[in-house]
């Protein structure tokens, strides 16, 4: 097992992992920088997630049960899946679980990987202190901030990329937390994820073409604006 810190403004991640795989799809997809030791300023995530080939049905179900009984008044938020069940503890921000190998295979995404193992835990998680999620990218300027909402492949990263050229940033790509703060405003955490490029063709994407990075298992290419 082997531990890796990742960091931005709002978050830090504790990941320990006997899955080189995991590594590389969080490498690849998040927008992260790497960290020393937790901040405890920021809103910290254990995620601690081992390898493990099930013989059948029968073994699944036997780690699901143990696993709910390890404790019943913190250990929820569970998810199931043929490859991998993943265990949430809301109160100590923390993500357990167990992941197949077969998840290596070319039919699974990094994207796919990491939605099941840390997005949809993280998302419980945050939501028992009052944060919600909206897939979303977020740009502002000195004056204005515009957060653009739409389904997978609506074409919110062409829209907030295209706002670069006329003095906007980018706040965030994909994946947005909200939550409270001072004065009753909303305040926005942003889960920076690295931008994936849809259409090349589009005018917009020109100038960013040549910092793109195709990675591997058909996933788009993607670039980082950190």
């Amino acid at each position: 097992m082997q531990t890796k810190q990742y960091r931005n403004r709002h978050f830090h991640l504790s990941l320990t992992t006997d899955s080189d795989y995991l590594f590389q799809a969080v490498d690849d997809i998040l927008d992260f920088d790497a960290a020393q030791e937790t901040d405890q300023s920021l809103l910290s995530i254990s995620i601690e997630i081992r390898e493990m080939l099930y013989a059948d049905n029968n073994d699944q179900e036997k780690y699901a049960y143990e696993h709910r009984l390890i404790d019943a008044n913190r250990l929820s938020g569970w998810i199931g899946h043929p490859l991998c069940h993943i265990f949430t503890d809301p109160t100590h921000y923390a993500i357990r679980g167990k992941i197949s190998p077969l998840f290596k295979s070319q039919e699974f995404s990094n994207e796919r990987l990491l939605d099941i193992a840390f997005f949809q835990p993280m998302r419980y998680i945050l939501s028992y202190h009052g944060y919600f999620f909206v897939h979303a990218s977020v740009t502002h300027n000195s004056q204005n901030s515009i957060l653009i909402t739409g389904p997978q492949n609506a074409g919110k990263s062409t829209f907030a990329i295209s706002l670069l050229q006329h003095g906007y940033h980018l706040i965030n790509d994909d994946k947005i937390f909200l939550g409270s703060g001072e004065d009753d405003r909303i305040e926005l955490f942003p889960l920076p994820t690295k931008i994936g490029i849809g259409n090349k063709e589009l005018p917009a994407w020109k100038s960013f073409l040549n910092e793109a990075t195709v990675y591997a298992k058909g996933d788009k290419p993607r670039l980082s604006m950190r």
